[in-house]
């Protein structure tokens, strides 16, 4: 059983598998591994997290895990543009210079980003698929989108708040 809030699963896991078709990532405790990223529209008529929530876990599988993440994840693209813009700036290049020299060794600014990991067990594997797809649409009416994190954003979310040491996706 995980206890709540461990990531020791996720930092132990066995690397990136594949079975009927779907990629997941192999937990150490034999689970396969899903995550979905969120995006609220609280400017949706009907936007309503609360029922959100209770519709997605009355809709869970008997033994499947579920754990909502909210991560600050680096962002770099808002200092890139920045950088860019400073480089075309007219005036004294001694300056221009030194505030580039910041942009480049300063740690880019953070976002926030709600993570939403489905853990599957190896009989129920087949499911899973099915069960993704329906859960991403089951929370549009209540203003929620999800998608499927990429593999790579996977293994970017284990070294970047879990272990920052981890080799690469296997």
């Amino acid at each position: 059983m995980t206890r709540v809030g461990s990531t020791r699963d996720l930092v132990a896991a066995g690397g990136f598998r594949e079975a009927r078709g779907i990629r997941f990532l192999a937990g150490a405790d034999g689970t396969a591994r899903f995550f979905l990223e969120l995006f609220a529209d609280p400017d949706h008529p009907a936007f309503r997290p609360r029922e959100a929530w209770a519709s997605l876990l009355s809709a869970l599988p008997p033994g499947w895990g579920l754990r909502i993440l909210v991560v600050a994840w680096p962002d770099p693209a808002g200092r890139r543009a920045f950088r860019e813009a400073v480089r075309g700036w007219p005036g004294r290049a001694d300056l221009r210079a030194e505030l580039l020299d910041f942009l480049e060794t300063d740690p880019p600014p953070l976002r926030r980003r709600t993570l939403l990991e489905v853990a599957v067990p190896p009989a129920a594997l087949p499911e899973a698929a099915a069960f993704l797809e329906g859960a991403m649409a089951l929370l549009i009416p209540y203003g929620i989108r999800a998608i499927r994190l990429p593999e790579e954003e996977v293994v970017a979310l284990a070294r970047q708040i879990l272990h920052p040491r981890l080799e690469g996706g296997g």
